[in-house]
């Protein structure tokens, strides 16, 4: 088993939700940021992070790298795998790719009062979504991350197939990623899962 779907969308833009979602339409095993940690996989991140944006230019990441980590699961989303985008889409060259997007002052409060939130006010290092802190916006999220998204989003729009690629939403729910993924629409919820729910107001207190 390879990825033969490729989500490039941030976190905090439905990532979590849309891999449940996966779930429930036949995708067995989604690489999500929780199995990270779960299948012990932070120091292989962390190098690939380092190896790719740690010195001048950025290498290629060979595919046996990513498969060294990716090659039981079906699917990806969400970091740190979405930072690899050229290096994904050449090592799985048939696979679909989902943008997950949002309203972008909406995603700027969510990033702001979850991961952000978290990085400036724990004391220890949490590893690898520190060094994604450090690679995309410099440790400075207010201040860099909404042209981060901006130049993400144009990025992946310029290289990706354009017959390989859906732009999405997760309130769009069901049809049009059904139709995009040839599956049928399911009787159930579109999910709606956040991780971080419990951890907003644990800090509002």
């Amino acid at each position: 088993m390879s990825p033969t779907l490729l989500i490039f969308g941030l976190p905090r833009t439905g990532t979590q939700s849309l891999a449940d979602a996966l779930m429930l339409i036949g995708y067995e095993k989604v690489y999500h940021m929780r199995e990270v940690r779960k299948n012990d996989h932070v120091s292989a991140w962390n190098d690939l992070l380092d190896k790719k944006f740690g010195g001048e230019g950025q290498p290629s990441i060979k595919r046996d790298e990513l498969e060294a980590i990716l090659r039981d699961y079906d699917a990806t989303s969400d970091a740190p795998a979405c930072f690899f985008v050229e290096d994904l889409i050449q090592a799985y060259p048939t696979a679909k790719i989902i943008l997950t997007t949002r309203d972008e002052d909406a995603w700027m409060k969510s990033m702001e009062s979850t991961l952000w939130a978290d990085f400036v006010n724990r004391k220890e290092p949490r590893y690898p979504i520190d060094k994604c802190h450090k690679y995309c916006w410099s440790n400075d999220f207010p201040m860099n991350g909404r042209k981060f998204f901006r130049d993400y989003q144009d990025h992946l729009r310029q290289i990706a197939p354009k017959d390989r690629i859906l732009e999405y939403e997760v309130k769009q729910g069901w049809k049009h990623l059904c139709e995009f993924l040839g599956k049928d629409i399911p009787d159930q919820a579109f999910p709606r899962s956040d991780d971080w729910a419990g951890f907003k107001a644990a800090i509002k207190k």
